[in-house]
C-alpha cells in the first residue's frame, strides 16, 4: 500500500440490536395490516366474540399478537421448501456477509475483499429469496396480505445478513491493534508519516499544491490515480518527502493525529518526545520501533462512523432491484423455463457487476486497491457535510431501505402465483 494502510477498524457493538428493532418494527408494521375480521378464527383459544361487528373484541393484546405471530410462521413456512434448506441457505448468507463485515481482517488487502463483496451479497439475497416464491400458492386462500408474505420471504436472509455482519465487525475489532493507524515508518531508507486510505483525500485534478507549514516550507505530496476517466486522483496531504525538516515532520505528525485520532497534540511536543534527527539529516523516531501510538497513549482511533447503514442501503437497492425486475413480470402461465431464463437475467447482470470490480482493475481503467479508503473517504466527507451527522445518515438510509421496501412490496402485491408448486431454483438447494 505504499505510504497508506487499510487496516479493520472498530464499530459499535450495537449495530446488530439496532437492525434487529427496526426488523422488529417493520414486522409489527405490516402485521398491523392484518382485517381484524380474519384474526379470531386461527386462534385456537379465542373467546366467542362479545360483538358480531368487530371480530378483534374476542381477542385480549396477547391473543393478537400470539395470532400474527402464528400467521408469520405459518407463512415462514410455506416460504422454505423444508426444515433443512435454511438451516444450509441462512448460515451461508451470513458467511458472505461477515466477509462485508471485515471477518478476514488478519489476511492482507482483506478491505478490498470486504467492499468487493457489497455486490456478491445482493447476488446471494436474489439467488436464495426467488425460488422460494414457488410454494406461496398455498397462502393465497388464507387471510395473509402480501406484505406478511413479503416479509416471511425477506426478513430471515435480512436478519442472517445482519448477524454475519455484526459477527465480522466484533472479529475484526479483536484482530485490530488500537492506534497502529498513524505511523512513521522507513520506506527505501526515509521515513514517511503513513496514515488510513480513508485520511486521504480524493480529487478530478493531478494538479495537487504542495503541502505548505506556516513558516513557509513547501514539501510535494504524495498522490495516485485512482480512475483513468474521469480522472480521479489521491494524494496525502501528511506527506514527508526526503529532505523533510524535524519541525516539518512534526507538523505533519500533528495535523495527522489530529485528523485520525481527534486529539490536538502540539508540534513541538512531538518533536521533543518523538522524533530525533540523525547524522544524516533524516528524521526518524527517538526509539527503535517507536510509534506514535506508543510515544502518546492517549490516542485511540476512531470508529467507521455510519458505515452500516450505507452498506445496508447500497445492498437493498441491488436485491430490491433484482427482485422486482423479477416478480415484475411473473404471470399466471408463464413457464417455467421462461421464469428460469428471467432468474438468470437478474443473477446474470448482478454477478456481472461484481466480476467488472476485478475486470476494470486488470484492465487498468481503476485502482481497485483504493476502493476502501474511497468508500471510507465519501461516508465521512458526507457525514460531515450533513446536518445532524451520523444520526441522521441513519435516518436517511433506513428511510431509503423503506422506499425500497415500499416499491417492492407494490410489484409483489400484483404478483400472480402458479396453482402449484413449480421450483424455479438453479442450484441443488433450491431444485
Amino acid at each position: 500500500m505504499g505510504l497508506l494502510q487499510a487496516g479493520p477498524v472498530s464499530m459499535g457493538v450495537w449495530i446488530l440490536p439496532a437492525a434487529l428493532a427496526a426488523s422488529c418494527l417493520i414486522v409489527s408494521l405490516r402485521l398491523r395490516s392484518l382485517p381484524p375480521v380474519f384474526e379470531a378464527p386461527i386462534v385456537r383459544s379465542a373467546a366467542p366474540a362479545k360483538n358480531d361487528g368487530d371480530a378483534r373484541t374476542a381477542l385480549k393484546p396477547a391473543g393478537i399478537w400470539a395470532t400474527r405471530l402464528r400467521l408469520l410462521m405459518v407463512a415462514y413456512r410455506c416460504t422454505w421448501k423444508g426444515p433443512s434448506t435454511p438451516l444450509l441457505v441462512l448460515p451461508l448468507m451470513a458467511a458472505f456477509t461477515s466477509l462485508v463485515g471485515g471477518a478476514l481482517a488478519p489476511i492482507d488487502d482483506e478491505e478490498i475483499l470486504r467492499f468487493t463483496m457489497i455486490i456478491m451479497s445482493a447476488y446471494l439475497a436474489c439467488a436464495f429469496i426467488i425460488p422460494q416464491t414457488g410454494r406461496f400458492f398455498m397462502l393465497d386462500a388464507l387471510p395473509i396480505g402480501r406484505g406478511l408474505m413479503l416479509a416471511a420471504l425477506i426478513l430471515p436472509s435480512l436478519l442472517a445478513m445482519t448477524a454475519g455482519y455484526a459477527g465480522g465487525r466484533l472479529y475484526a475489532q479483536k484482530c485490530d491493534t488500537p492506534g497502529q493507524d498513524v505511523e512513521y515508518v522507513e520506506i527505501d531508507g526515509h521515513h514517511h508519516v503513513r496514515v488510513p486510505v480513508e485520511y486521504c483525500e480524493f480529487g478530478g485534478s493531478g494538479e495537487i499544491p504542495p503541502a505548505t507549514a506556516p513558516w513557509g516550507e513547501s514539501r510535494d505530496v504524495w498522490r495516485d490515480r485512482v480512475v483513468r476517466s474521469p480522472a480521479v486522483w489521491i494524494h496525502s496531504p501528511y506527506s514527508t518527502p526526503a529532505g523533510s525538516s524535524r519541525a516539518f515532520v512534526a507538523w505533519q505528525l500533528s495535523r495527522a493525529i489530529e485528523a485520525v485520532y481527534g486529539v490536538e497534540i502540539p508540534a513541538d511536543e512531538i518533536s521533543e518526545r518523538f522524533l530525533v534527527e540523525d547524522a544524516n539529516g533524516d528524521v526518524r523516531p527517538r526509539h527503535p520501533g517507536q510509534t506514535p501510538a506508543s510515544a502518546f497513549p492517549q490516542l485511540r482511533r476512531r470508529g467507521e462512523g455510519p458505515l452500516f447503514p450505507v452498506l445496508l442501503l447500497c445492498i437493498s437497492v441491488l436485491w430490491s432491484a433484482g427482485l422486482s425486475f423479477y416478480f415484475g413480470r411473473i404471470r399466471l402461465g408463464m413457464s417455467i423455463k421462461a421464469r428460469k431464463l428471467r432468474l438468470s437475467a437478474v443473477l446474470g447482470i448482478l454477478l456481472l457487476l461484481h466480476l467488472a470490480q476485478y475486470v476494470l482493475d486488470m484492465t487498468g481503467y481503476w485502482e481497485l486497491r483504493w476502493l476502501p479508503g474511497l468508500w471510507k473517504y465519501s461516508i465521512r466527507s458526507l457525514t460531515d457535510a450533513v446536518p445532524g451527522g451520523p444520526a441522521m445518515i441513519w435516518l436517511l438510509c433506513l428511510a431509503g431501505v423503506g422506499l425500497c421496501w415500499n416499491r417492492l412490496l407494490a410489484v409483489f402485491r400484483k404478483l400472480e402465483f402458479p396453482a402449484k408448486d413449480e421450483r424455479i431454483g438453479l442450484t441443488m438447494i433450491d431444485a
